[in-house]
């Protein structure tokens, strides 16, 4: 067996870990840390209800960098299994607070989530096929920099744990080991689906209020880029930015 961070590359694919690692926790409201208008928004689902925790991780990305925004761990006790309806509908109120519409989720539990989902009008996409292609694909995004993950030692933990086996096909089985006080690679599973979409909801910039002093900046914000357009805009362009290559071009003439 394999590691994914243990490749014949150790220490590049091991570095790519700890340079993902910020230095510190996250802040803000709640624990969290809110996107900002044009930020891309997508969660991360896996649902693991009686033996393992059920998971759930906010991504949020700004131009090519992705930042864990938010992590929500719900572990069940060892005599009540959490209940699909509590776990989806605190899972929403995180959802909604940044403005994401739907989670990229596991087959477990698939239907059922779908259904509560639906009352908060969201809604469930299926991860990939095979599983472990979200697995590659976060680690190559890992490599490059491209992103930062929160001092989180549940998560750091898991992501560190996380192994692939050869299967025969030429595919790659991945591997959680399983914790003795709980989890089974859940919140490493949720954080590899967020990254993996790698799209979301787009958080739009809030409307002014017409008569107060943002709407006036608006505007006068969207007449300047007008006119700067239109002064840039060259001879040979016509108006709106479209070239000029109808019958009437001059080098048709």
């Amino acid at each position: 067996m394999r590691s994914l961070l243990k490749t014949r590359d150790w220490y590049r694919a091991r570095g790519a870990v700890e340079r993902a690692i910020v230095t510190t926790s996250l802040r803000g409201i709640r624990g969290c840390v809110l996107p900002a208008p044009g930020d891309v928004v997508c969660a991360g689902l896996d649902m693991g209800l009686r033996a393992d925790s059920s998971a759930l991780v906010i991504v949020h990305q700004r131009e090519a960098m992705l930042r864990v925004a938010e992590i929500v761990e719900l572990r069940p006790s060892e005599s009540a299994p959490l209940k699909p309806s509590a776990v989806v509908r605190r899972f929403a109120s995180v959802m909604a607070r940044h403005g994401c519409t739907y989670a990229v989720g596991d087959s477990h539990y698939v239907e059922s989530v779908r259904e509560y989902l639906n009352e908060f009008d969201m809604s469930l996409v299926p991860g990939p096929s095979p599983p472990s292609e979200a697995y590659v694909r976060t680690r190559q995004l890992m490599r490059e920099g491209r992103v930062r993950v929160p001092r989180h030692q549940r998560l750091i933990a898991q992501l560190r744990e996380v192994t692939g086996r050869p299967t025969a096909g030429g595919g790659l089985s991945i591997q959680h080991p399983r914790w003795a006080r709980g989890g089974h690679g859940d919140l490493c599973a949720a954080f590899v689906l967020a990254v993996w979409h790698m799209a979301g909801d787009i958080v739009a910039e809030p409307k002014a209020v017409e008569g107060t002093r943002e709407a006036e900046q608006a505007r006068k914000k969207a007449r300047y880029e007008h006119f700067k357009a239109e002064a840039d805009r060259p001879f040979w362009k016509a108006n709106g930015g479209a070239a000029d290559r109808g019958p009437s071009a001059r080098w048709r003439r």
